[in-house]
């Protein structure tokens, strides 16, 4: 049986990565969690050199690569230090979707400059991130407080769009 890769000098990367963290969990007890997010970020890496490599850049793996890697640091940074804090999941869900703001906000710094297309979003998805982290804080306890900080943001990023789109006058 003939097993063809496209390039098997990424796949030995890979296997190589496969077995220390198989060292590792044998010998220091690695939970599942850490091997399966060390592994994803050597994806997102991966991802991430690929989306450079050429002159053109890709914003497909940038983007993928992005995400991937700042979900699973967020993820070993939160089950290192601040599990023990007694700060939940529960409370720090709005990091995922704030981070996922973040890649597209680095997409426009580092892949596409002249576009606006995906920055807004970004910017728009980033700061309702923060607004729902207010919320999950109780430093925005009441839901009517919650909704009068939420119209102004999104009337601001209605704003921004229509300023910022040059596409359509």
């Amino acid at each position: 049986m003939k097993i063809v890769f496209k390039n098997k000098k990424v796949v030995g990367a890979y296997l190589i990565t496969l077995g220390i963290l198989g060292l590792l969990n044998i010998f220091f007890n690695l939970s599942i969690l850490y091997a399966v997010s060390i592994l994803t970020i050597f994806l997102s890496i991966h991802l991430l050199l690929k989306a450079f490599s050429n002159k053109i850049k890709n914003g497909k793996l940038f983007i993928t690569g992005s995400i991937l890697f700042l979900i699973n640091v967020f993820i070993i940074v939160y089950d290192l230090l601040i599990k023990n804090t007694g700060y939940t999941l529960t409370h720090l869900w709005p990091v995922i979707p704030m981070l996922i703001g973040l890649t597209f906000i680095l997409y426009k710094i580092f892949i596409n400059k002249e576009s606006i297309g995906i920055y807004i979003p970004g910017l728009f998805i980033f700061f309702i991130s923060i607004v729902l982290m207010l919320y999950t804080f109780n430093i925005l306890s009441d839901f009517k407080k919650f909704l009068l900080l939420l119209i102004p943001c999104f009337i601001i990023y209605l704003g921004i769009y229509l300023v910022t789109d040059t596409k359509r006058g």
